[in-house]
């Protein structure tokens, strides 16, 4: 059964917040990058988070979507979730 991209985003924003606990994560921040300051994830934190959603939707992701601008935020990343699963 095809997710919909509401509820990966959902899982995403609650993936994101187990990771950080000490940071808020809101729906505003969907669209913000995660290197920016409000973010403030390092690139050891994107690896992690990267290999936890591999591992929870069971997908690979490419080098090709690694590289994009959708990768480095919550609404891109649900972009590409979706169109894997």
């Amino acid at each position: 059964m095809k997710r919909n991209i509401d509820d990966i985003i959902g899982s995403l924003f609650h993936l994101f917040g187990t990771y950080l606990p000490n940071q808020p994560i809101t729906t505003e921040m969907k669209d913000i990058h995660f290197f920016s300051s409000v973010f403030r994830l390092q690139a050891r934190d994107l690896v992690y988070l990267t290999l936890k959603m591999q591992e929870k939707y069971n997908i690979t992701f490419l080098e090709s979507e690694i590289i994009s601008d959708d990768f480095f935020t919550i609404s891109g990343l649900g972009k590409i979730i979706t169109s894997k699963i």
